[in-house]
């Protein structure tokens, strides 16, 4: 592994959101970062979003000459990501990259148009299991010669999710070798992360967020979510997770949310304003009800760390839903737990932790980025 660098710049791009983020840290106020978004509105990854990304890129580096571009980390979406497990036997260690290579080949015809990270889940006399991160070569190269042809040099790329557990493991070091499921509540989105043993592991998201604890009614799953698309994709989440990265499943069963009107930032809060907090309980009860039906129907990653904890980042305005949703908890029940109760001063960067997290990306779950940049041709 290369020496550890801490970044001065992360750049992530948001295709879901049609946003770039730049995140620095100015030279002047060491240890404290400056975070901007840009827009980008393009079919993401396509040669309009290229073309879009590059004159983003550019403008914003032409409007700050004073932040040194030199170390700069890149972060994907979640949408370009795809995550396996595979076995091998155990081999002496001088064995294992070429014995791991052959498997995935064997797994993946298109092998050679994608590049992998990864990491050791288990390991015994007979087998050595690992999980795998894979994303398309030619995407990263892409992305690359885009920054290179804006002298700005790229030293890491990892993506959303990871960062998402790099921020929680900032905000307490202690997990960092624990297995825990992170929620993370935004707006109109919810993010699923494992952690198996302070590693990332598999994700995926659904198209509900905090919005539905501002309502003034009690709400059923079926109110916000197609019943029978959610639960297929359990089921499809159950019997794949070995081949298929939870998200790709979720782009062929993805559960269908309501046609309801959307909320711009004003009126939910002028909501929260009016926030009844026995029904925000209540209606939580629909993300909790998830959280246990993912743990429950991915085996094949918890089996390498059991889970006790889900560890959900929310605005703090709505902190009062976990003595609620822990009521009645019996021993070796799952705990719902408040990261910003951990440290109330990361309530700034937790609706951002995908673009704060990169700035640990060259401290936690190194595994999980791709950092021998110079192989991708």
């Amino acid at each position: 592994m290369q020496p550890k660098v801490k970044p001065s710049v992360i750049i992530y791009a948001d295709t879901d959101n049609c946003n770039i983020h730049f995140c620095y840290e100015p030279k002047d106020h060491k240890n404290s970062y400056n975070h901007e978004v840009e827009r980008c509105s393009a079919e993401p990854f396509s040669d309009d979003f290229f073309e879009k990304f590059a004159s983003v890129v550019n403008l914003y580096k032409k409007s700050h000459p004073k932040v040194a571009f030199d170390k700069t980390a890149l972060v994907l979406p979640n949408s370009v990501i795809c995550t396996d497990i595979v076995s091998i036997p155990t081999v002496r260690r001088v064995l294992v990259n070429s014995s791991l290579a052959l498997a995935i080949n064997s797994i993946y015809s298109n092998s050679t148009e994608l590049k992998f990270s990864s990491y050791l889940l288990a390991q015994n006399n007979q087998t050595m299991t690992f999980g795998l991160v894979g994303v398309r070569a030619d995407l990263l190269n892409r992305m690359k010669k885009v920054l290179g042809e804006n002298q700005i040099n790229l030293i890491c790329v990892t993506y959303a999710a990871n960062c998402n557990i790099n921020w929680l493991l900032d905000v307490n070091n202690k997990l960092r070798t624990s297995s825990f499921l992170y929620m993370g509540i935004r707006q109109n989105r919810t993010d699923f992360v494992f952690t198996v043993k302070g590693q990332t592991s598999t994700f995926y998201s659904i198209d509900i967020g905090y919005e539905i604890l501002t309502e003034s009614k009690f709400l059923r799953e079926s109110d916000v979510l197609d019943h029978y698309a959610s639960r297929r994709l359990i089921y499809s989440a159950l019997e794949n997770t070995r081949r298929y990265n939870v998200n790709a499943i979720a782009e062929l069963e993805e559960p269908q949310k309501k046609k309801v009107q959307e909320l711009s930032y004003e009126d939910i809060m002028r909501k929260m304003a009016k926030l009844n907090r026995n029904i925000a309980c209540e209606n939580f009860k629909i993300f909790k009800k998830w959280a246990l039906s993912v743990i429950a129907s991915n085996y094949d990653i918890t089996q390498f760390g059991e889970i006790d904890t889900v560890y959900v980042n929310i605005p703090e305005i709505f902190d009062f839903v976990f003595e609620k949703i822990n009521e009645g908890n019996e021993e070796g029940d799952i705990k719902f737990e408040n990261i910003l109760a951990m440290d109330p001063k990361k309530s700034i960067s937790a609706p951002y932790s995908e673009t704060y997290g990169g700035i640990q990306v060259k401290q936690f779950n190194r595994n999980n980025n791709w950092e021998r940049l110079e192989e991708i041709c």
